[in-house]
This record gives C-alpha cells, structure tokens and sequence, in this order.
C-alpha cells in the first residue's frame, strides 16, 4: 500500500479507534488529509478538542499512536483547525 488513498483510509482507521474518547469529551477529530509519503496527517480538532490546552498532546500521544498502528512511518499528526487546502489532496477525500 503505497497509494494517497490507501494512506487516507489506514490514517482513518486510526483516527475511528479513538474518536469515541474525544466524543466523550465533548470534542471530535476530522481526517484533513495525508502527505504523499504517508508521514503527515492532517486533521482537525473540533467541539471542545478544539481549543483544549492539553490538544498537543492529545494528538502526539492518543491520536499518532492509535494511526501508527496502521500507518506506522507517521511520523506527525498536525491540527489544522478548519481545513487544510494546501495537503496533497485538499480537502476532497473524505
């Protein structure tokens, strides 16, 4: 697997694991895109996740190690809050 929507869908799956705990949060996390090699994911936190001070860490511990189990050379997982036009694939994917 090597394509950008192979390295979407695995990034989703990841994303799916751990969203029930950010819902219970209050907050949610949106797949915005994948680079081209697969080493950074784009999402967006959202609700209460969205302007949490804990956010950075949430993203660097929960949500890259639940997408590395599916994707592992991730190597960042980036909030780009509304969207991020400018990955490898806009916002289109989804």
């Amino acid at each position: 697997m090597n394509t950008q929507e192979d390295y979407k869908t695995l990034a989703q799956h990841g994303i799916d694991d751990v969203r029930a705990v950010l819902l219970g949060d209050g907050g949610d996390i949106h797949l915005e895109g994948v680079d081209k090699e697969g080493k950074v994911v784009y999402v967006s936190l959202l609700g209460v996740c969205a302007g949490c001070m804990m956010s950075e860490v949430t993203l660097s511990t929960l949500v890259k190690g639940s997408i590395k189990k599916y994707l592992p050379q991730v190597e960042e997982v980036i909030n780009v809050g509304g969207g991020y036009e400018d990955c490898e694939g806009g916002n289109s994917f989804l």
